[in-house]
């Protein structure tokens, strides 16, 4: 049975509703067979054909020539030449279905190339005197497969209910692979005898693969319809036709919808086989795959009806698994091994590969010369114990004071407390990229701003609406700010009047996003308004809460998200949670509405829908936005009257430096008060809103810091709380000082000071959130609110925090009273 034919005309001339009635076809036929051959891609068949010439040639050069560029096997990413019989992909296959497998590896030999842009694993290129045009041929040739390889994504994509962007955004082809094969000429007998194999069954490990097979035949498709190993031809092809495949993340992202293709060549048909020999056969491949640091574990969106059924994992991480099982010389060689000296004891056998697997890991360890704990070398199970209990960055600092200045945490996690790192991972060339564990903060299943892996990912949405956090554009708006600084401190003033603890975290908290949604939704949220009915500190809380499962897969995050909403439902959150999404999902409706009235506003929603940003996502975008905007700016906000309440010299000390600039003939902008300055950095300093490492992925080349060398993809991070608390740099680290900003001297006062980050990905809006702290800080003070016959009081004696990703002060609460005459 032949595979279905598309024509791929309608990519990009088609009508709407031809577009419409491919994608429905293309998705029926994948999630049938996970295959289908394309004909008239927007691929010139010229290029094809010389892509193809341009092969053969390189294939019919002398080994010696082909050696120079072959291909390291123990490397991640495939790059240059592998001779016949290197990779062996009837491994996997055979081992999952519980069948002997061949001892031979495929009969081909072939060469892997990857894109010009990935600087991480660099193609290989005999001399142009060798072959002339071969590198420019194969290099404008992956180009156009990964183009054809987006439309063909976003095409599943929107078929499918998603965003367009939904493959693509994990996609940017630095991982993609065109691969040219070559099969000899052989004898069809020892084919049909199963002592040879041109490809064995195997499936391929990419999002999907474009298969060029060329004129000769023996590619076979699995009939999924048939008995298990039934194979079929997938019928004549001409040189430029394509046989598209679903590889197996594409499997794991659609939770088994769409199924990777089983597939293998074999040998080709009657006709084209002369006596007993099958000819030469020359195919080419492009393994479209997914970036590195992209999670291949199911989406959000085919979960909705059954379980997850594949743990989440980087592109990078899964890769490496399934080239070792492709390289399994070693392995394979130990277990026969085994088998010989034991017979058929099994718990001896299975014993002895976990002492082999124990005693591999040890040795083999590329972090054993980092200090740490040692269950850190075998799991994760320290960090992600700490991380719940909120004990991870004392815990952390206790290995330093112990090991010093880098330890490990984890399998394959360091952390750093020298502030010297902060310029090579954070800031050099943008810092290194974001690792994996941001991802579980995708929100409705969304990478958002914030938790995008790479900068190039986030750049265009980025770009639309970085111009509203300027300092300019936020100054601009400093009379929105100051209003609702003003009705922040109307409730105070209330509470002053009852003689009761005041709440200033929830207080400071409905401030901020009050003045956050004003800003950037020109849709205030009106939180100050009715405190019990509006209060986000439930929706804050919670969203904090789950920050303690960082460093869990999103699969697992939902899993406890799910039973904790069975075993501990709690309305507040529920109600308040409820209330914030439909006040977004109204405010973004509405800018919807203006935009299609050609009326839309330079509002943040308006700026990412004008971008053609879909509207499920710009919903995700601004629910991050506000979360983070309420919670990092009420935290601080809230320290810092907590402290001048409780120190009243550096209240009275502040209060006369705004009154001397107020009555000033040339009053300056608060921004450049130096107490004031003071005050606000201080507060952040001890505050620490995210005190916990922020982790990045080590690069290709590895990084050395000290005599300490990480090797590449290593996930490496500093925190907060080690710098802010480091009595090198902040002499009595604990107290609060706002003098020591007065005319610092201590260059490095400056460098460890990161409570919005460091570097590319610092917190876009920190213009604004300081604005919003000088402002409010400013309108309590000058307000005179604090200035109470008898003095005011702090409830608590000390403001303590739980160290999950975002700081969670215990108790919920930080309050002031008044009390009674």
């Amino acid at each position: 049975m032949p595979l279905p034919i598309l024509d791929a005309r309608v990519l990009d001339g088609g009508t709407e509703k031809e577009r419409k009635a491919f994608g429905e076809t293309l998705l029926a036929n994948l999630a049938e067979n996970g295959a289908v051959k394309l004909v008239n891609t927007s691929i010139p068949d010229d290029e094809i054909s010389s892509a193809f010439k341009s092969c053969k040639e390189f294939f019919h050069l002398p080994p010696e020539l082909k050696a120079q560029i072959a291909n390291d096997p123990a490397q991640a990413q495939q790059r240059g030449w592998s001779v016949a019989g290197e990779e062996k992909t009837w491994f996997l296959e055979s081992i999952k279905n519980g069948g002997p497998a061949p001892k031979f590896g495929d009969s081909r030999e072939s060469i892997d190339i990857g894109s010009i842009r990935d600087k991480q694993f660099p193609n290989k290129w005999l001399p142009q005197t060798v072959l002339p045009e071969h590198q420019s041929i194969m290099e404008s040739l992956f180009e156009k497969c990964s183009s054809l390889s987006d439309r063909l994504l976003e095409m599943l994509a929107v078929t499918a209910g998603l965003p367009a962007n939904a493959f693509t955004e994990r996609c940017t082809h630095e991982a993609s692979t065109l691969r040219s094969n070559n099969y000899a000429a052989l004898d069809v007998r020892l084919l049909d005898a199963g002592e040879i194999g041109r490809a064995w069954p195997h499936k391929d490990f990419g999002i999907i693969s474009l298969v060029f097979p060329g004129v000769v035949g023996g590619l076979e498709y699995e009939v999924r319809e048939a008995e298990a190993g039934i194979f079929e031809p997938v019928g004549f092809t001409s040189e430029s036709d394509i046989v598209l495949l679903v590889s197996e993340t594409m499997q794991r992202w659609t939770n088994d919808h769409l199924r990777a293709c089983l597939h293998r060549v074999q040998k080709p048909s009657p006709r084209e086989v002369e006596g007993d020999i099958a000819p030469e056969r020359t195919s080419m491949v492009f393994f479209c795959k997914a970036d590195r640091s992209a999670q291949v574990g199911p989406m959000q969106h085919f979960v909705a009806d059954k379980e997850p059924l594949y743990e989440n994992m980087t592109a990078l991480e899964y890769q490496d698994r399934r080239n070792k099982a492709h390289y399994p010389a070693e392995t394979m060689g130990y277990i026969d091994s085994l088998a010989i000296t034991y017979g058929n004891a099994p718990s001896l056998l299975v014993g002895s590969l976990l002492l082999f697997v124990f005693i591999t890991r040890i040795v083999r360890d590329p972090l054993r010369h980092v200090p740490g704990p040692l269950i850190c070398r075998f799991t994760s199970l320290w960090l992600h114990y700490h991380a719940w209990a909120g004990t991870q960055c004392s815990a952390i600092q206790k290995l330093h004071e112990e090991l010093g200045p880098i330890v490990r945490i984890g399998p394959n996690d360091v952390h750093i407390s020298d502030g010297e790192a902060l310029w090579p991972i954070y800031m050099e060339k943008g810092g290194f990229i974001k690792s994996d564990y941001y991802s579980t903060f995708d929100i409705d299943g969304h990478a958002t701003i914030f938790t995008t892996l790479s900068l190039e990912k986030r750049s265009s949405r980025l770009k639309s609406i970085q111009p509203m956090f300027s300092a300019t554009s936020c100054m601009a708006a400093k009379g929105i700010i100051e209003r609702c600084a003003t009705r922040m401190v109307e409730r105070m003033a209330e509470g002053m009047q009852t003689h009761k603890p005041v709440d200033i975290l929830n207080l400071a908290r409905s401030y901020a996003i009050d003045a956050v949604s004003s800003y950037i939704l020109r849709a205030p949220y009106n939180g100050l308004e009715e405190q019990g009915e509006m209060s986000a500190s439930p929706f804050v809380d919670y969203f904090v809460s789950m920050s303690r499962f960082f460093h869990l897969s999103q699969s697992k995050m939902h899993l406890i998200e799910r039973v904790m909403d069975v075993i501990a439902p709690d309305a507040k959150t529920t109600k308040s949670t409820e209330i914030v999404d439909s006040y977004l999902k109204r405010t973004i409706e509405e800018k919807v509405t203006l935009l299609e009235d050609n009326k839309g506003d330079d509002s943040y929603p308006s700026r990412l829908l004008a971008l053609g940003v879909p509207k499920e996502k710009v919903i995700a975008e601004c629910k991050d936005a506000v979360f983070a905007g309420t919670d990092s700016t009420g935290n601080n906000l809230a320290t810092i009257i907590w402290y001048l309440v409780a120190q009243p010299d550096k209240y009275a000390q502040l209060a006369a430096e705004l009154h001397a600039n107020a009555i000033s003939p040339a009053p300056k902008d608060i921004q450049s008060l130096p107490y004031l300055t003071g005050v606000i950095k201080e507060a952040l300093r001890l505050s620490m809103a995210i005190s916990t490492r922020l982790p990045r992925v080590v690069p290709a080349g590895g990084f050395q810091h000290g005599n300490t060398y990480l090797p590449e993809a290593t996930v490496v991070g500093l925190s907060a709380y080690q710098l802010h608390l480091n009595p090198a740099v902040y002499p009595n680290p604990h107290a609060f000082l706002p003098e020591r900003w007065v005319n610092s001297s201590d260059d490095r006062m400056h460098r460890d000071f990161m409570p919005f980050g460091k570097g590319a990905r610092a917190c876009i809006a920190r213009n604004l959130a300081m604005l919003e702290l000088y402002v409010a800080t400013a309108a309590v003070v000058q307000s005179k609110v604090l200035e109470f016959e008898g003095g005011l009081k702090t409830v608590a004696d000390s403001i303590e925090s739980l160290e999950w990703f975002n700081a969670r002060v215990k108790g919920g609460v930080i309050e002031i009273v008044w009390p009674a005459a």
